[in-house]
């Protein structure tokens, strides 16, 4: 990845220019100045840390998943500046701190935190997660969520069903606030921009 000129340039091995980004830039220095063990603004595990649970699960445990994606922080962003998105960021890993450990708790993206309990009370967590959804209807609805439950060696698709699940209840909150899902392709540029480094720095 070069950057120059404001505009991010992704080139393949032979050298031939792929593709490019002219309005990332902000957003690939942050995320590459996050990319070490935390996020140094939440004190949260990052998406290598994500990963590297990930890759420790097992077929012998029950796990359970939730995947969070903040509401409107793009709007937050660009209405009232970043120090303030960076505030609504900071109050919501504050909630899920409270809700669970915090070596569970990684945030995978800008706006996105992935859960990861491992050896899950399967017949506890349902209720757990009706007790998060209370207290993030009593902060505004800060976040959407889904949640999953599986075995360790299925992650992926625990973890792919909460975050389905949580699209789901994005839909409803915006369907029911009439607020604008603007940010969404800004959330999918992200996203690949996280996987494209995580996979070059393996």
């Amino acid at each position: 990845m070069d950057m120059r000129k404001g505009c991010a340039f992704i080139w393949d091995m032979d050298g031939t220019l792929v593709d490019s980004y002219p309005a990332i830039i902000p957003l690939v220095k942050r995320i590459c100045a996050e990319f070490g063990a935390e996020y140094m603004l939440t004190g949260l595990k990052n998406r290598r840390g994500y990963e590297q649970i990930l890759s420790e699960l097992n077929g012998k445990e029950a796990i359970g998943t939730v995947f969070c994606d903040l509401n409107s922080l793009k709007e937050v962003n660009d209405n009232l500046g970043h120090e303030t998105g960076d505030r609504l960021i900071q109050k919501f890993a504050g909630i899920l701190k409270e809700s669970f450990p915090q070596d569970h708790v990684y945030r995978i993206s800008g706006d996105e935190f992935v859960v990861i309990v491992r050896n899950v009370d399967v017949v506890q967590f349902p209720a757990q997660m009706q007790a998060f959804a209370d207290t993030l209807k009593k902060n505004d609805r800060i976040a959407s969520f889904g949640f999953g439950i599986g075995k360790g060696n299925q992650a992926f698709k625990v973890v792919k069903e909460a975050e389905q699940m949580m699209y789901r209840h994005k839909d409803e909150y915006y369907l029911e606030t009439g607020k604008q899902r603007s940010h969404v392709r800004m959330a999918a540029q992200e996203r690949w921009i996280n996987e494209a480094i995580s996979t070059i720095i393996r």
